[in-house]
């Protein structure tokens, strides 16, 4: 998630089929990297989704790339654990990148990564935090996102929806 491509996470993966990587990001941002083409190379060919998004795309095309790309390949693939680097660089006003996304968005896409977790691996998730420079979107987008990727009652669940 974020404005930038995870270039060395991808780099790390391009090859290995037994992680499925999957990127959504600025494009063309730094540093480059990410194009819809970079669909790994050797065993790993087909591992490796990139969604590159335009300046300005906000919580309806994340969310949508998270249901229609992210969910069905995610759930076919069977991980063992959803692993996230969270970058909210993505958030409307953030100074490095030009993208729309609010904190509820944020949210959404913890709900999503909840369910592909909670649905293919008995709910084992781990995120890294990663970037964002918006002093107010920041802290709120990330909170949420840790509170509706690890949401256990109906009450906690009902402020991701």
């Amino acid at each position: 998630m974020g404005c930038a491509s995870r270039e060395r996470t991808q780099e790390a993966f391009y090859e290995d089929p037994t992680v499925l990587y999957f990127s959504t990001h600025q494009y063309p941002h730094y540093p480059g990297t990410g194009w819809l083409d970079e669909v790994g190379k050797g065993d790993g060919a087909g591992f490796n989704i990139n969604v590159p998004l335009p300046a300005g795309t906000g919580d309806a095309g994340f969310i949508a790339a998270f249901e229609e790309i992210l969910l069905p390949a995610a759930l076919e693939f069977a991980p063992d654990i959803v692993l996230v680097s969270a970058g909210f660089d993505g958030c409307a006003g953030d100074g490095l990148a030009r993208m729309n996304m609010s904190a509820g968005g944020f949210a959404m896409l913890a709900s999503i990564t909840r369910t592909i977790a909670k649905e293919s691996c008995a709910g084992r998730l781990a995120a890294v935090l990663e970037g964002g420079t918006t002093q107010y979107f920041f802290p709120n987008a990330s909170l949420l996102f840790l509170r509706c990727s690890w949401a256990r009652t109906d009450a906690e669940r009902a402020i991701c929806a």
